[in-house]
């Protein structure tokens, strides 16, 4: 898979970074945020790509876009972030095991918060009140849920 997605036009394969700088200070990317399956990963990615790049626009794989985004990038340029509302409430345990509920201090009612979809996510690196302090709180938090501690990852995986 590596190799196929290397050879494809105009794109370029980074691998999660080993270790990423969070406000000055160099943390160690844990391993389960370098795994796939365990939908950690996207905080790092972020993170690493603010780095390199003045605005990110993530797109889960499979989404679709069937519109131009031209109001996005103006989003980001008036605001700093962009971001779109899930259409299922937090918490939901079809999507957020309640261990990683837990360990994120949210006594929430099943249902009861507005929930930030990361399906489309963008965010620039000067951007607003939110941009790299909320990725850097993401990341944080993501880097600090290891399944062999709370029995949960940051996410669900295709198993659970």
């Amino acid at each position: 898979m590596e190799a196929a997605v290397k050879s494809w036009r105009n794109v370029e394969y980074r691998r999660v970074p080993a270790t990423l700088t969070i406000n000055g200070v160099a943390h160690r990317t844990p391993d389960h945020m370098r795994e796939g399956n365990k939908y950690a990963f996207k905080p790092a990615v972020i993170w690493d790509a603010l780095e390199r790049e003045e605005a990110v626009f993530w797109i889960d794989a499979g989404a679709e876009i069937r519109r131009p985004v031209d109001g996005v990038r103006e989003i980001l340029r008036d605001t700093g972030y962009f971001s779109v509302e899930h259409a299922f409430k937090f918490p939901d345990t079809r999507f957020h095991h309640p261990a990683c509920v837990a360990q994120l201090g949210c006594d929430a009612v099943e249902g009861s918060r507005q929930h930030c979809a990361t399906t489309y996510l963008g965010f620039r690196r000067r951007g607003g009140n939110c941009s790299r302090r909320c990725w850097s709180a993401a990341w944080m938090t993501a880097a600090s849920i290891r399944a062999g501690r709370t029995g949960a990852t940051t996410g669900r995986s295709k198993r659970s």
